[in-house]
C-alpha cells in the first residue's frame, strides 16, 4: 500500500493514489470479513492443534474467538496507515495509533478488573479500540479523497489482490514458522512455552521499532522510484541499510543490559524468569541482523519487488521449520528454537541483501507508478 501511494504520488498521479487507497479499504472490508468468520468457527481446533495443555486452551479459545472480530477493523486501519505514510504523512496515523493504543490499555483494565471480565475483556477491549482507531483512519481518510468515486475497481482490486497476494505469501511464511516454534516450545513444558512467549513479544517490540526504518524505505524509496529517481533511490537505501544496522546495534545493547529485569517484568516464577533472561539475550544478539534484514525487505517493498520477497521469505522459513524440528527431534529443546531462528533471520538478511546489491530491485516493477 505504502509503495504504490508513493510512487503515484512522485510521478505526479494524486488521483491514481487516491484511487489505490479506496480499493484497498472496500479490499478491507471484504478480506476481514472472511478472516472474522473463519476465527469465530475454527478457533477451538486452530487452538488445540498448537499442543498446548488444558489450562492454555481455557483462556486462549475464548480469547482468540473474541479477537477475530476486530479483523476488519485491523486491515482498515493498515490501510490508513499505509496511504499516509505513502503520502509522506507520518504524524497522523502516529497520533491515531497512539490514541488507540492508550485507550486499549484504560479500557483493557476496566474490562478486566472492575468489570471482572477477565480474559474476555482484554480482548473486548482490543476489539473495541481497533474499531474506533479504523473509523478514524476512514474519516481521515475520505477527507482526502474527495475527487475520486467510492466504488468498486476491479482492475485496481486485481493488482493490489496480486501484489497482496505475494506479500500474503511472504506473511504467511513468516507466521507459519513463528506458529511452529510456538508449537514445539508447548511440547517442551510449560516453563518453556511461557519463557518463549515472553521473548516473543520483546521481539515484536524490538521488530515494530526496527520496522520504522523499513517503513520510511518504502516510502522514500519509492517515491524517488516513481519520479525516475534510480540512483537517488540506491542512495537512500543504502543510507537506510547503515542506519537500520545501527538502530539494531542500539535496541540489542538496550535488551542486553536489561534482559533479567525485563525476564522479571513479566512472570514472578524464578524458572520463567530465567529461561526468559537467557533468551533475551539471545534475542539482542540478534537485532543488528535483525537491523539488516528489515531496512532491506523496507527498500525491496517499496520497489514493488514483492514477488523475490515472497520467494525468499518462503525459502527462509523453510531452512528455519527444518532446521527447528530436526534439532527438537534430536532433543536439543530450547536451542531448537534458538538455533533455527537465528538461521532464519541469517537466510532473510543473506538473500535480501544480494538482491539489493545486485541492483535488481531497480527492475520496471519498481519503476511503474501505480
Amino acid at each position: 500500500m505504502t509503495p504504490r501511494v508513493a510512487r503515484a504520488l512522485g510521478a505526479g498521479r494524486g488521483e491514481a493514489a487516491a484511487q489505490v487507497g479506496i480499493q484497498a479499504l472496500l479490499l478491507a472490508v471484504l478480506l476481514g470479513g472472511l478472516v472474522t468468520a473463519v476465527g469465530v468457527l475454527f478457533t477451538g481446533p486452530v487452538v488445540r492443534a498448537f499442543g498446548a495443555s488444558d489450562e492454555v486452551v481455557r483462556f486462549a479459545e475464548p480469547y482468540l474467538r473474541i479477537r477475530s472480530l476486530a479483523a476488519i477493523p485491523v486491515l482498515l486501519a493498515q490501510v490508513g496507515q499505509g496511504y499516509l505514510r505513502g503520502a509522506q504523512d507520518t504524524k497522523t496515523p502516529t497520533i491515531i495509533v497512539v490514541a488507540g493504543a492508550a485507550a486499549n490499555v484504560v479500557v483493557g483494565y476496566l474490562f478486566i478488573f472492575p468489570l471482572g471480565w477477565g480474559i474476555e475483556g482484554a480482548a473486548w477491549a482490543v476489539v473495541l479500540c481497533q474499531a474506533g482507531a479504523a473509523a478514524t483512519f476512514v474519516v481521515v481518510l475520505r477527507a482526502r479523497m474527495t475527487r475520486c468515486p467510492w466504488r468498486a475497481d476491479l482492475i485496481v482490486m486485481r493488482s493490489l489482490l496480486c501484489v497482496g497476494g505475494q506479500l500474503a505469501l511472504r506473511t504467511g511464511s513468516l507466521l507459519v514458522g513463528l506458529t511452529v516454534a510456538t508449537s514445539i516450545a508447548a511440547r517442551i513444558d510449560t516453563a518453556t512455552l511461557a519463557a518463549w512467549q515472553v521473548t516473543m513479544q520483546m521481539f515484536l517490540l524490538l521488530s515494530l521499532t526496527l520496522d520504522a526504518v523499513a517503513i520510511a524505505a518504502q516510502a522514500l524509496v519509492a517515491v524517488r522510484l516513481g519520479a525516475g529517481e534510480t540512483p537517488a533511490a540506491r542512495l537512500v537505501g543504502e543510507r537506510l541499510i547503515a542506519l537500520g544496522i545501527y538502530l539494531g546495534v542500539a535496541l540489542g545493547l538496550v535488551t542486553l543490559v536489561g534482559a533479567r529485569p525485563l525476564s522479571g517484568l513479566f512472570t514472578e516464577s524464578a524458572q520463567v524468569g530465567s529461561l526468559a533472561a537467557g533468551l533475551l539475550i539471545w534475542l539482542a544478539l540478534l537485532q543488528p541482523l535483525g537491523g539488516l534484514a528489515f531496512t532491506l525487505d523496507g527498500i525491496l517493498i517499496g520497489a514493488s519487488d514483492t514477488g523475490f520477497l515472497a520467494l525468499a521469505m518462503l525459502g527462509s522459513t523453510v531452512v528455519f521449520v527444518g532446521t527447528t524440528l530436526v534439532l527438537f527431534g534430536l532433543g536439543a529443546g530450547v536451542w531448537s528454537l534458538v538455533i533455527g531462528t537465528s538461521a532464519w533471520m541469517a537466510m532473510r538478511g543473506l538473500t535480501t541483501f544480494v538482491r539489493f546489491r545486485r541492483e535488481l530491485w531497480t527492475g520496471p516493477s519498481a519503476r511503474a507508478a501505480v
